[in-house]
């Protein structure tokens, strides 16, 4: 899913009219909004993660072999 069909989404849950959805909606919203990323110190990756690694997520790295992938850790 692209970050920007996750704005979509959370634009959605958070403008919800819905009762039943609008409170767990705008509490996953809030939830969202105070996860930080992780600097990684490479503009180019950080670029492309949006800020860096996101906490409370999963993020894998993948690439041919000697890319640096194990410096991630």
């Amino acid at each position: 899913m692209s970050k920007d069909e996750c704005a979509e989404i959370l634009k959605a849950v958070s403008t919800s009219q819905n009762d039943t959805y609008g409170f767990a909606g705008k509490a996953l919203l809030a939830k969202e909004r105070e996860n930080t990323g992780i600097v990684t110190f490479c503009q180019r990756i950080d670029s492309m993660l949006g800020d860096g690694v996101q906490t409370g997520k999963m993020t894998e790295f993948c690439g041919m072999p000697g890319t640096g992938k194990t410096q991630m850790r």
